[in-house]
């Protein structure tokens, strides 16, 4: 991208030279091929105007200068033998008078051009820059919305869980000691999210499975780095 920018600011200066070039050297031909070669003394406004405005609008101060110092040279060269009214300050005058005109209304054209392409740049960097500012807000509202959907789904979640943890356990005080062994192991499913576990209980030397025909895993032994914890459990770990 930055060999493109660098050939393209080079190729600039050579386009700008060419359209002048060729829009001077069209009106250039034409006062000497079809009219009497003096500049279009007689054409008012001056056709020379033309390229002096277009490309101090375009281009701004120098091409319009450059342009301006051309025509110039046309109006003086064309002109230097045409006999103007009044003594030698008022031909000098009248001869200087399109020449000053003209670099005139480039510097101020030509300014007027590079503020107003400033502005626009600015406001081009400011477009680039809130664009890239909105996609990462827009980044941002994404991770939050699927954060609140993540909460949401853990508050209800807990709710649910909270909600049949108090029914499971006012089903205590009924039934006989398998619905009881039943209504916990399920009271643990709520609470560890699965029912994927074992409850082992550890009294005098002897270990229990309270929960081995309820739940979904089978007695497989203890490893011995489990006994220590189950000291200090009181006697259960799940």
């Amino acid at each position: 991208m930055k060999a493109m920018d660098k050939a393209w600011k080079l190729r600039a200066p050579l386009r700008i030279a060419a359209e002048i070039s060729l829009l001077v050297g069209g009106l250039a031909a034409i006062d000497y091929l079809l009219l009497a070669g003096n500049a279009f003394l007689t054409i008012n406004p001056n056709p020379y105007w033309l390229p002096v405005l277009l490309f101090s609008l375009t281009y701004g101060t120098e091409a319009g200068l450059m342009v301006a110092t051309i025509t110039s040279i046309l109006w003086l060269v064309g002109n230097q033998d045409t006999p103007f009214p009044g003594d030698f300050f008022e031909q000098a005058f009248h001869k200087s008078l399109p020449p000053m005109l003209w670099h005139a209304s480039a510097i101020a054209i030509g300014e007027v051009t590079y503020v107003r392409r400033r502005k626009a740049e600015r406001v081009g960097r400011r477009l680039v820059s809130t664009r890239e500012h909105l996609a990462v807000l827009a980044s941002y509202l994404t991770k939050l919305h699927a954060i609140n959907r993540s909460l949401q789904l853990q508050i209800v979640t807990q709710e649910t869980g909270v909600a049949e943890a108090l029914k499971l356990s006012s089903e205590l005080a009924f039934g006989d000691i398998d619905h009881k062994l039943k209504v916990l192991h399920q009271m643990i499913a709520v609470a560890t999210r699965t029912s994927a576990f074992s409850c082992i209980i550890s009294h005098n030397g002897n270990l229990a499975y309270p929960f081995e025909r309820f739940g979904d895993l089978r007695r497989t032994g203890v490893p011995p780095q489990f006994l220590d914890r189950l000291a200090l459990h009181n006697g259960i770990i799940t």
